[in-house]
């Protein structure tokens, strides 16, 4: 447009053809946007002014709301980050439903949140879908397992480890089996064959 109003009078500084004149223009839209300035060229009519005094609005608003964008986009993320509960120390003022297990239950309240105990995952999962708790804390696999079957849109599974905790196997003093289940597990352990038993639990409906 500048070049329609004003290029075509001042070949010499515009160029001579169209492409070129419309190159220049480019140019001058893109300095003046920017709020670069270098001055090599200027509007020297009433419409030139006119059509670039448009451009400098036009420009200010788009590059205000493309700024503005960016920045609700931002903050909406780090809203809705700031929302997630992810770790426990984001269980803060926040209702938790807990195994009835004494550790479980002062961690959670070390970081003031309250906990709530349940007798099993399903009904923690259960509250958490009622909204009556904010988050469920519980033993690895059944809770993975549960939150396969179960609608989980809305909701995240984070892996952190609050409390470990080990299992393991009571024979008699006497007996023959503690070293050979203990070799057994070791070798599980070693072929990470641990690993595909609890997945293959995990996946069974």
């Amino acid at each position: 447009m500048f070049w329609t109003v004003e290029g075509r009078k001042y070949k010499e500084d515009y160029g001579d053809k169209f492409y070129k004149g419309i190159g220049s223009g480019v140019w001058l839209a893109i300095v003046t946007m920017t709020k670069v300035g270098y001055g090599d060229y200027a509007p020297r009519t009433p419409a030139g002014r006119f059509v670039m005094g448009a451009w400098m609005i036009i420009s200010l608003i788009l590059a205000t709301s493309f700024v503005a964008g960016i920045a609700t986009t931002l903050s909406l993320t780090t809203v809705q980050q700031d929302k997630t509960i992810t770790s426990i120390q984001h269980l803060e003022g926040k209702k938790v439903a807990v195994p009835n297990y004494k550790k479980i239950m002062d961690r959670v309240s070390n970081v003031d949140g309250t906990p709530i105990a349940v007798h099993s995952v399903s009904e923690g999962y259960e509250m958490l879908l009622n909204k009556k708790v904010d988050a469920l804390i519980y033993d690895q696999i059944p809770l993975e397992y549960i939150f396969q079957l179960k609608d989980k849109d809305e909701y995240i599974l984070s892996m952190k480890k609050i409390e470990p905790q080990y299992y393991g196997f009571i024979f008699p003093i006497e007996s023959d089996l503690k070293r050979k289940v203990d070799l057994e597990i070791i070798k599980l352990q070693e072929n990470k064959e641990i690993e595909n038993i609890v997945q293959d639990w995990i996946s069974r409906n």
